[in-house]
Parts: structure tokens; C-alpha cells; sequence
């Protein structure tokens, strides 16, 4: 079952035994000067309050979360930390990525080609930053909403909240980019056909519909929960093999994870097991390796 199998991963990563207070006491220093270096003041105390809870508490504590089968840490963990930051504290280690995992997870549940097709060959975020003329994590922000349900207005004050760019700037930067409406579009779609439905189903099987009424909010949640499932289903077999074989899991990242640096042996391995495990739901799914 579902819950069986997270269970199973979440136990196989709390038992391993690594020594996080080292970890942390070796790349603090670094990690500090990137934070204080932030021009983002707002991130940058942010980023310093996430830091002062795991330098107290260095060790990830993983659960899932009501009616959800992904993983995440309790409380201020590296999962929190703006991703440079995070790699400055597991310099020396590999990090394994599903490539756009959450683009081709819900381009198939949308039946929404055109996601994907938009980019063709070229990369995703290269494409869209070259596009919008914004940085990578406003960017990111603003697709990440539009797939859990946000609408645009919602995108661009997300948006305009990473960056610290006025409303209308960040308004003028999307409308170079026709993507941006590619995605609104696909989400307004499957979200009518849930509402019509009733019924939708998450990659083990369980239905997530459990009323008549759907609210937006319901439908922002089901999506949401749908396509997180997807992603947990995939990365099981990559983890439980990773871990089968003798490496570490340092830090679970929902479509990724972070390994010992010897772990890149093993990756011709892990790749494959992610492409198997996503062609099972008809998905092209890609593991990268930094």
C-alpha cells in the first residue's frame, strides 16, 4: 500500500546512522557568508532563522503529512534552505535529480502536451529565464504555483515577492513569455474535468475525492496531491536501491535526494530505474546528477 511504502522508505532513512553535527560544524562558516551575502533582506533573515533551528537540530526528521504520501522534514530542516545555501553545507557529496519531474508528472495526468512540447529540446528554465528576463527561484515560484492550483494573479504576486520587483514589472516580464498561459490553461482544464468527475487517482491507487462539493480550494488540493504522489512513487525504488547497495541518503529532496560523493558508481544504476519507473505510468522521466 501506499502508506506501507513510505513507511518503509521514511524508516529506512531515519535508521541510517550519520553524523549531521560534523556536517554542519564543517560548512557552517560558508554557509553563513553565502546567507549574509543575500540582497534579499527579507531571505536573508529567513534564510539565518532556518539556520539557527538545524544548527540546534542538525538531523532531518521525516513524515508525511495528512491525506499526503510525501516525505518531508519536521520543522526548520536543509530541505528549507534556498538551494546554494544547502549545497554549501554537502560540498564533496552528489545531489540526483529528477529532471522537471512535477512538468512531466502533470503533463500526463493533464493530458497537457503542450507543456512539455513547448520547450522541445531546449532547457525548461534556460528558456524561461531567457524569456521573462527573471531569475531562476521568481521563475520557479511562479510555475510551482500555477501547477498546485494558483491562478496567474496569484503567479505574479509570488513572484514579485521572490524577486522584489514591482507588480507591474513582473507583469511585463510574463507577457513576453507565452508559457506562463500554456500552464494557467492546462490547470483550468483538469481542474473542470475533477469537477466533473468527481474522481481522481493518485499513483498507488487511492481515490482523493471525498465529497460531492469540491471547492477551489479542494481541487487546488487534489491536484496537488496527486501529482506529489506520482513524484514519491518514482523516487521509492531510486532510494530503496540506493540505500540496498551500501550509500547514504543525506537528505531526501522530494524528487531528489543527496548522496555520498562514491555514490556516482551507482548512477548509471539509478537512472535507469528512474526511467523504468516512470515509463510504468507512461511518463519520460530523466534522474540528472550534479
Amino acid at each position: 500500500s501506499a502508506v506501507e511504502s513510505v513507511e518503509s522508505m521514511r524508516n529506512r532513512l531515519l535508521d541510517q546512522d550519520l553524523d549531521y553535527k560534523n556536517l554542519v560544524k564543517t560548512n557552517l562558516p560558508n554557509a553563513m557568508g553565502m546567507i549574509g551575502g543575500l540582497e534579499n533582506i527579507r531571505e536573508r533573515v529567513k534564510q539565518y532563522a532556518i539556520l539557527n533551528k538545524i544548527v540546534i537540530n542538525p538531523q532531518p526528521h521525516y513524515s508525511a503529512v495528512t491525506k499526503s504520501v510525501r516525505l518531508y522534514a519536521k520543522g526548520a530542516s536543509f530541505q528549507c534552505l534556498s538551494r546554494d545555501i544547502r549545497k554549501s553545507f554537502f560540498s564533496g557529496k552528489r545531489q540526483f535529480d529528477l529532471k522537471h519531474a512535477q512538468l512531466v508528472i502533470i503533463s500526463k495526468l493533464w493530458d497537457a502536451p503542450e507543456i512539455l512540447s513547448y520547450f522541445g529540446s531546449k532547457s525548461v528554465w534556460s528558456t524561461l529565464m531567457s524569456e521573462t528576463k527573471l531569475d531562476k527561484d521568481s521563475i520557479k515560484r511562479g510555475v510551482y504555483t500555477l501547477i498546485f492550483g494558483g491562478s496567474y494573479a496569484n503567479a505574479v504576486m509570488n513572484m514579485a515577492e521572490v524577486s522584489e520587483m514591482p507588480l507591474w514589472k513582473v507583469k511585463d516580464c510574463m507577457a513576453r513569455c507565452k508559457f506562463f498561459k500554456v500552464l494557467e490553461n492546462a490547470s483550468r482544464r483538469f481542474s473542470a474535468k475533477i469537477k466533473a468527475d468527481k474522481s481522481v487517482k493518485d499513483a498507488f491507487g487511492r481515490e482523493l475525492v471525498d465529497k460531492d462539493k469540491l471547492s477551489a480550494k479542494d481541487i487546488r488540493s487534489i491536484k496537488g496531491l496527486q501529482a506529489q504522489s506520482y513524484e514519491v512513487a518514482i523516487m521509492i525504488p531510486v532510494i530503496e536501491h540506493l540505500l540496498d547497495k551500501g550509500f547514504n541518503c543525506w537528505l531526501f529532496l522530494h524528487d531528489g535526494f543527496i548522496s555520498d560523493d562514491s555514490s556516482y558508481m551507482l548512477y548509471q544504476e539509478l537512472k535507469a530505474i528512474a526511467e523504468y519507473a516512470g515509463k510504468q505510468f507512461g511518463m519520460v522521466m530523466s534522474l540528472d546528477m550534479e
